[in-house]
């Protein structure tokens, strides 16, 4: 199953994703000096249950993706699904970040530093892209194959 590279793309994605559940999704300083920190599952309880879900849909479509490796075209359509997903979430979040706040974190500004889950987004899309890549790379190298048979 780990066999081919998008194999090992998406296990990375899936995992980038599954990390950011449990580290500081978004931060924000509140004018006494406190720190509101808001994880991946925090997402929920802070009100922004559609990143949270987002979020959630990125890590199942990312390992239905790595399971779906007998399947190339369907497999192929899930990790764009994915990405999608992914890249959803990583505006949905910046637009909370410069543009409004937080339920639980009124009167808050942004904190951008320490914002792990965040910053490890792009990381989760590149890879999902790159899986992407690897698959119709595949697809390409079997329809070629059929062709010469």
């Amino acid at each position: 199953m780990i066999q081919r590279v998008q194999s090992f793309y998406l296990l990375v994605a899936g995992g980038i994703g599954i990390f950011q559940l449990f580290i500081p999704f978004i931060k924000f300083s509140l004018p006494g000096g406190e720190l509101c920190v808001v994880t991946g599952l925090g997402l929920f309880r802070a009100g922004l249950w559609y990143l949270g879900l987002l979020l959630l849909a990125m890590i199942v479509l990312s390992i239905t993706a790595l399971l779906l490796f007998k399947n190339r075209p369907l497999q192929l359509k899930i990790t764009h699904g994915a990405a999608f997903c992914g890249a959803a979430c990583a505006l949905g979040a910046l637009f909370h970040l410069y543009y409004e706040n937080v339920e639980v974190c009124f009167g808050a500004k942004a904190d951008y530093a320490g914002s792990g889950g965040l910053a490890l987004m792009p990381l989760a899309i590149f890879a999902l892209l790159l899986a992407s890549r690897g698959i119709r790379k595949d697809e390409e190298l079997v329809r070629s194959a059929e062709r010469i048979r």
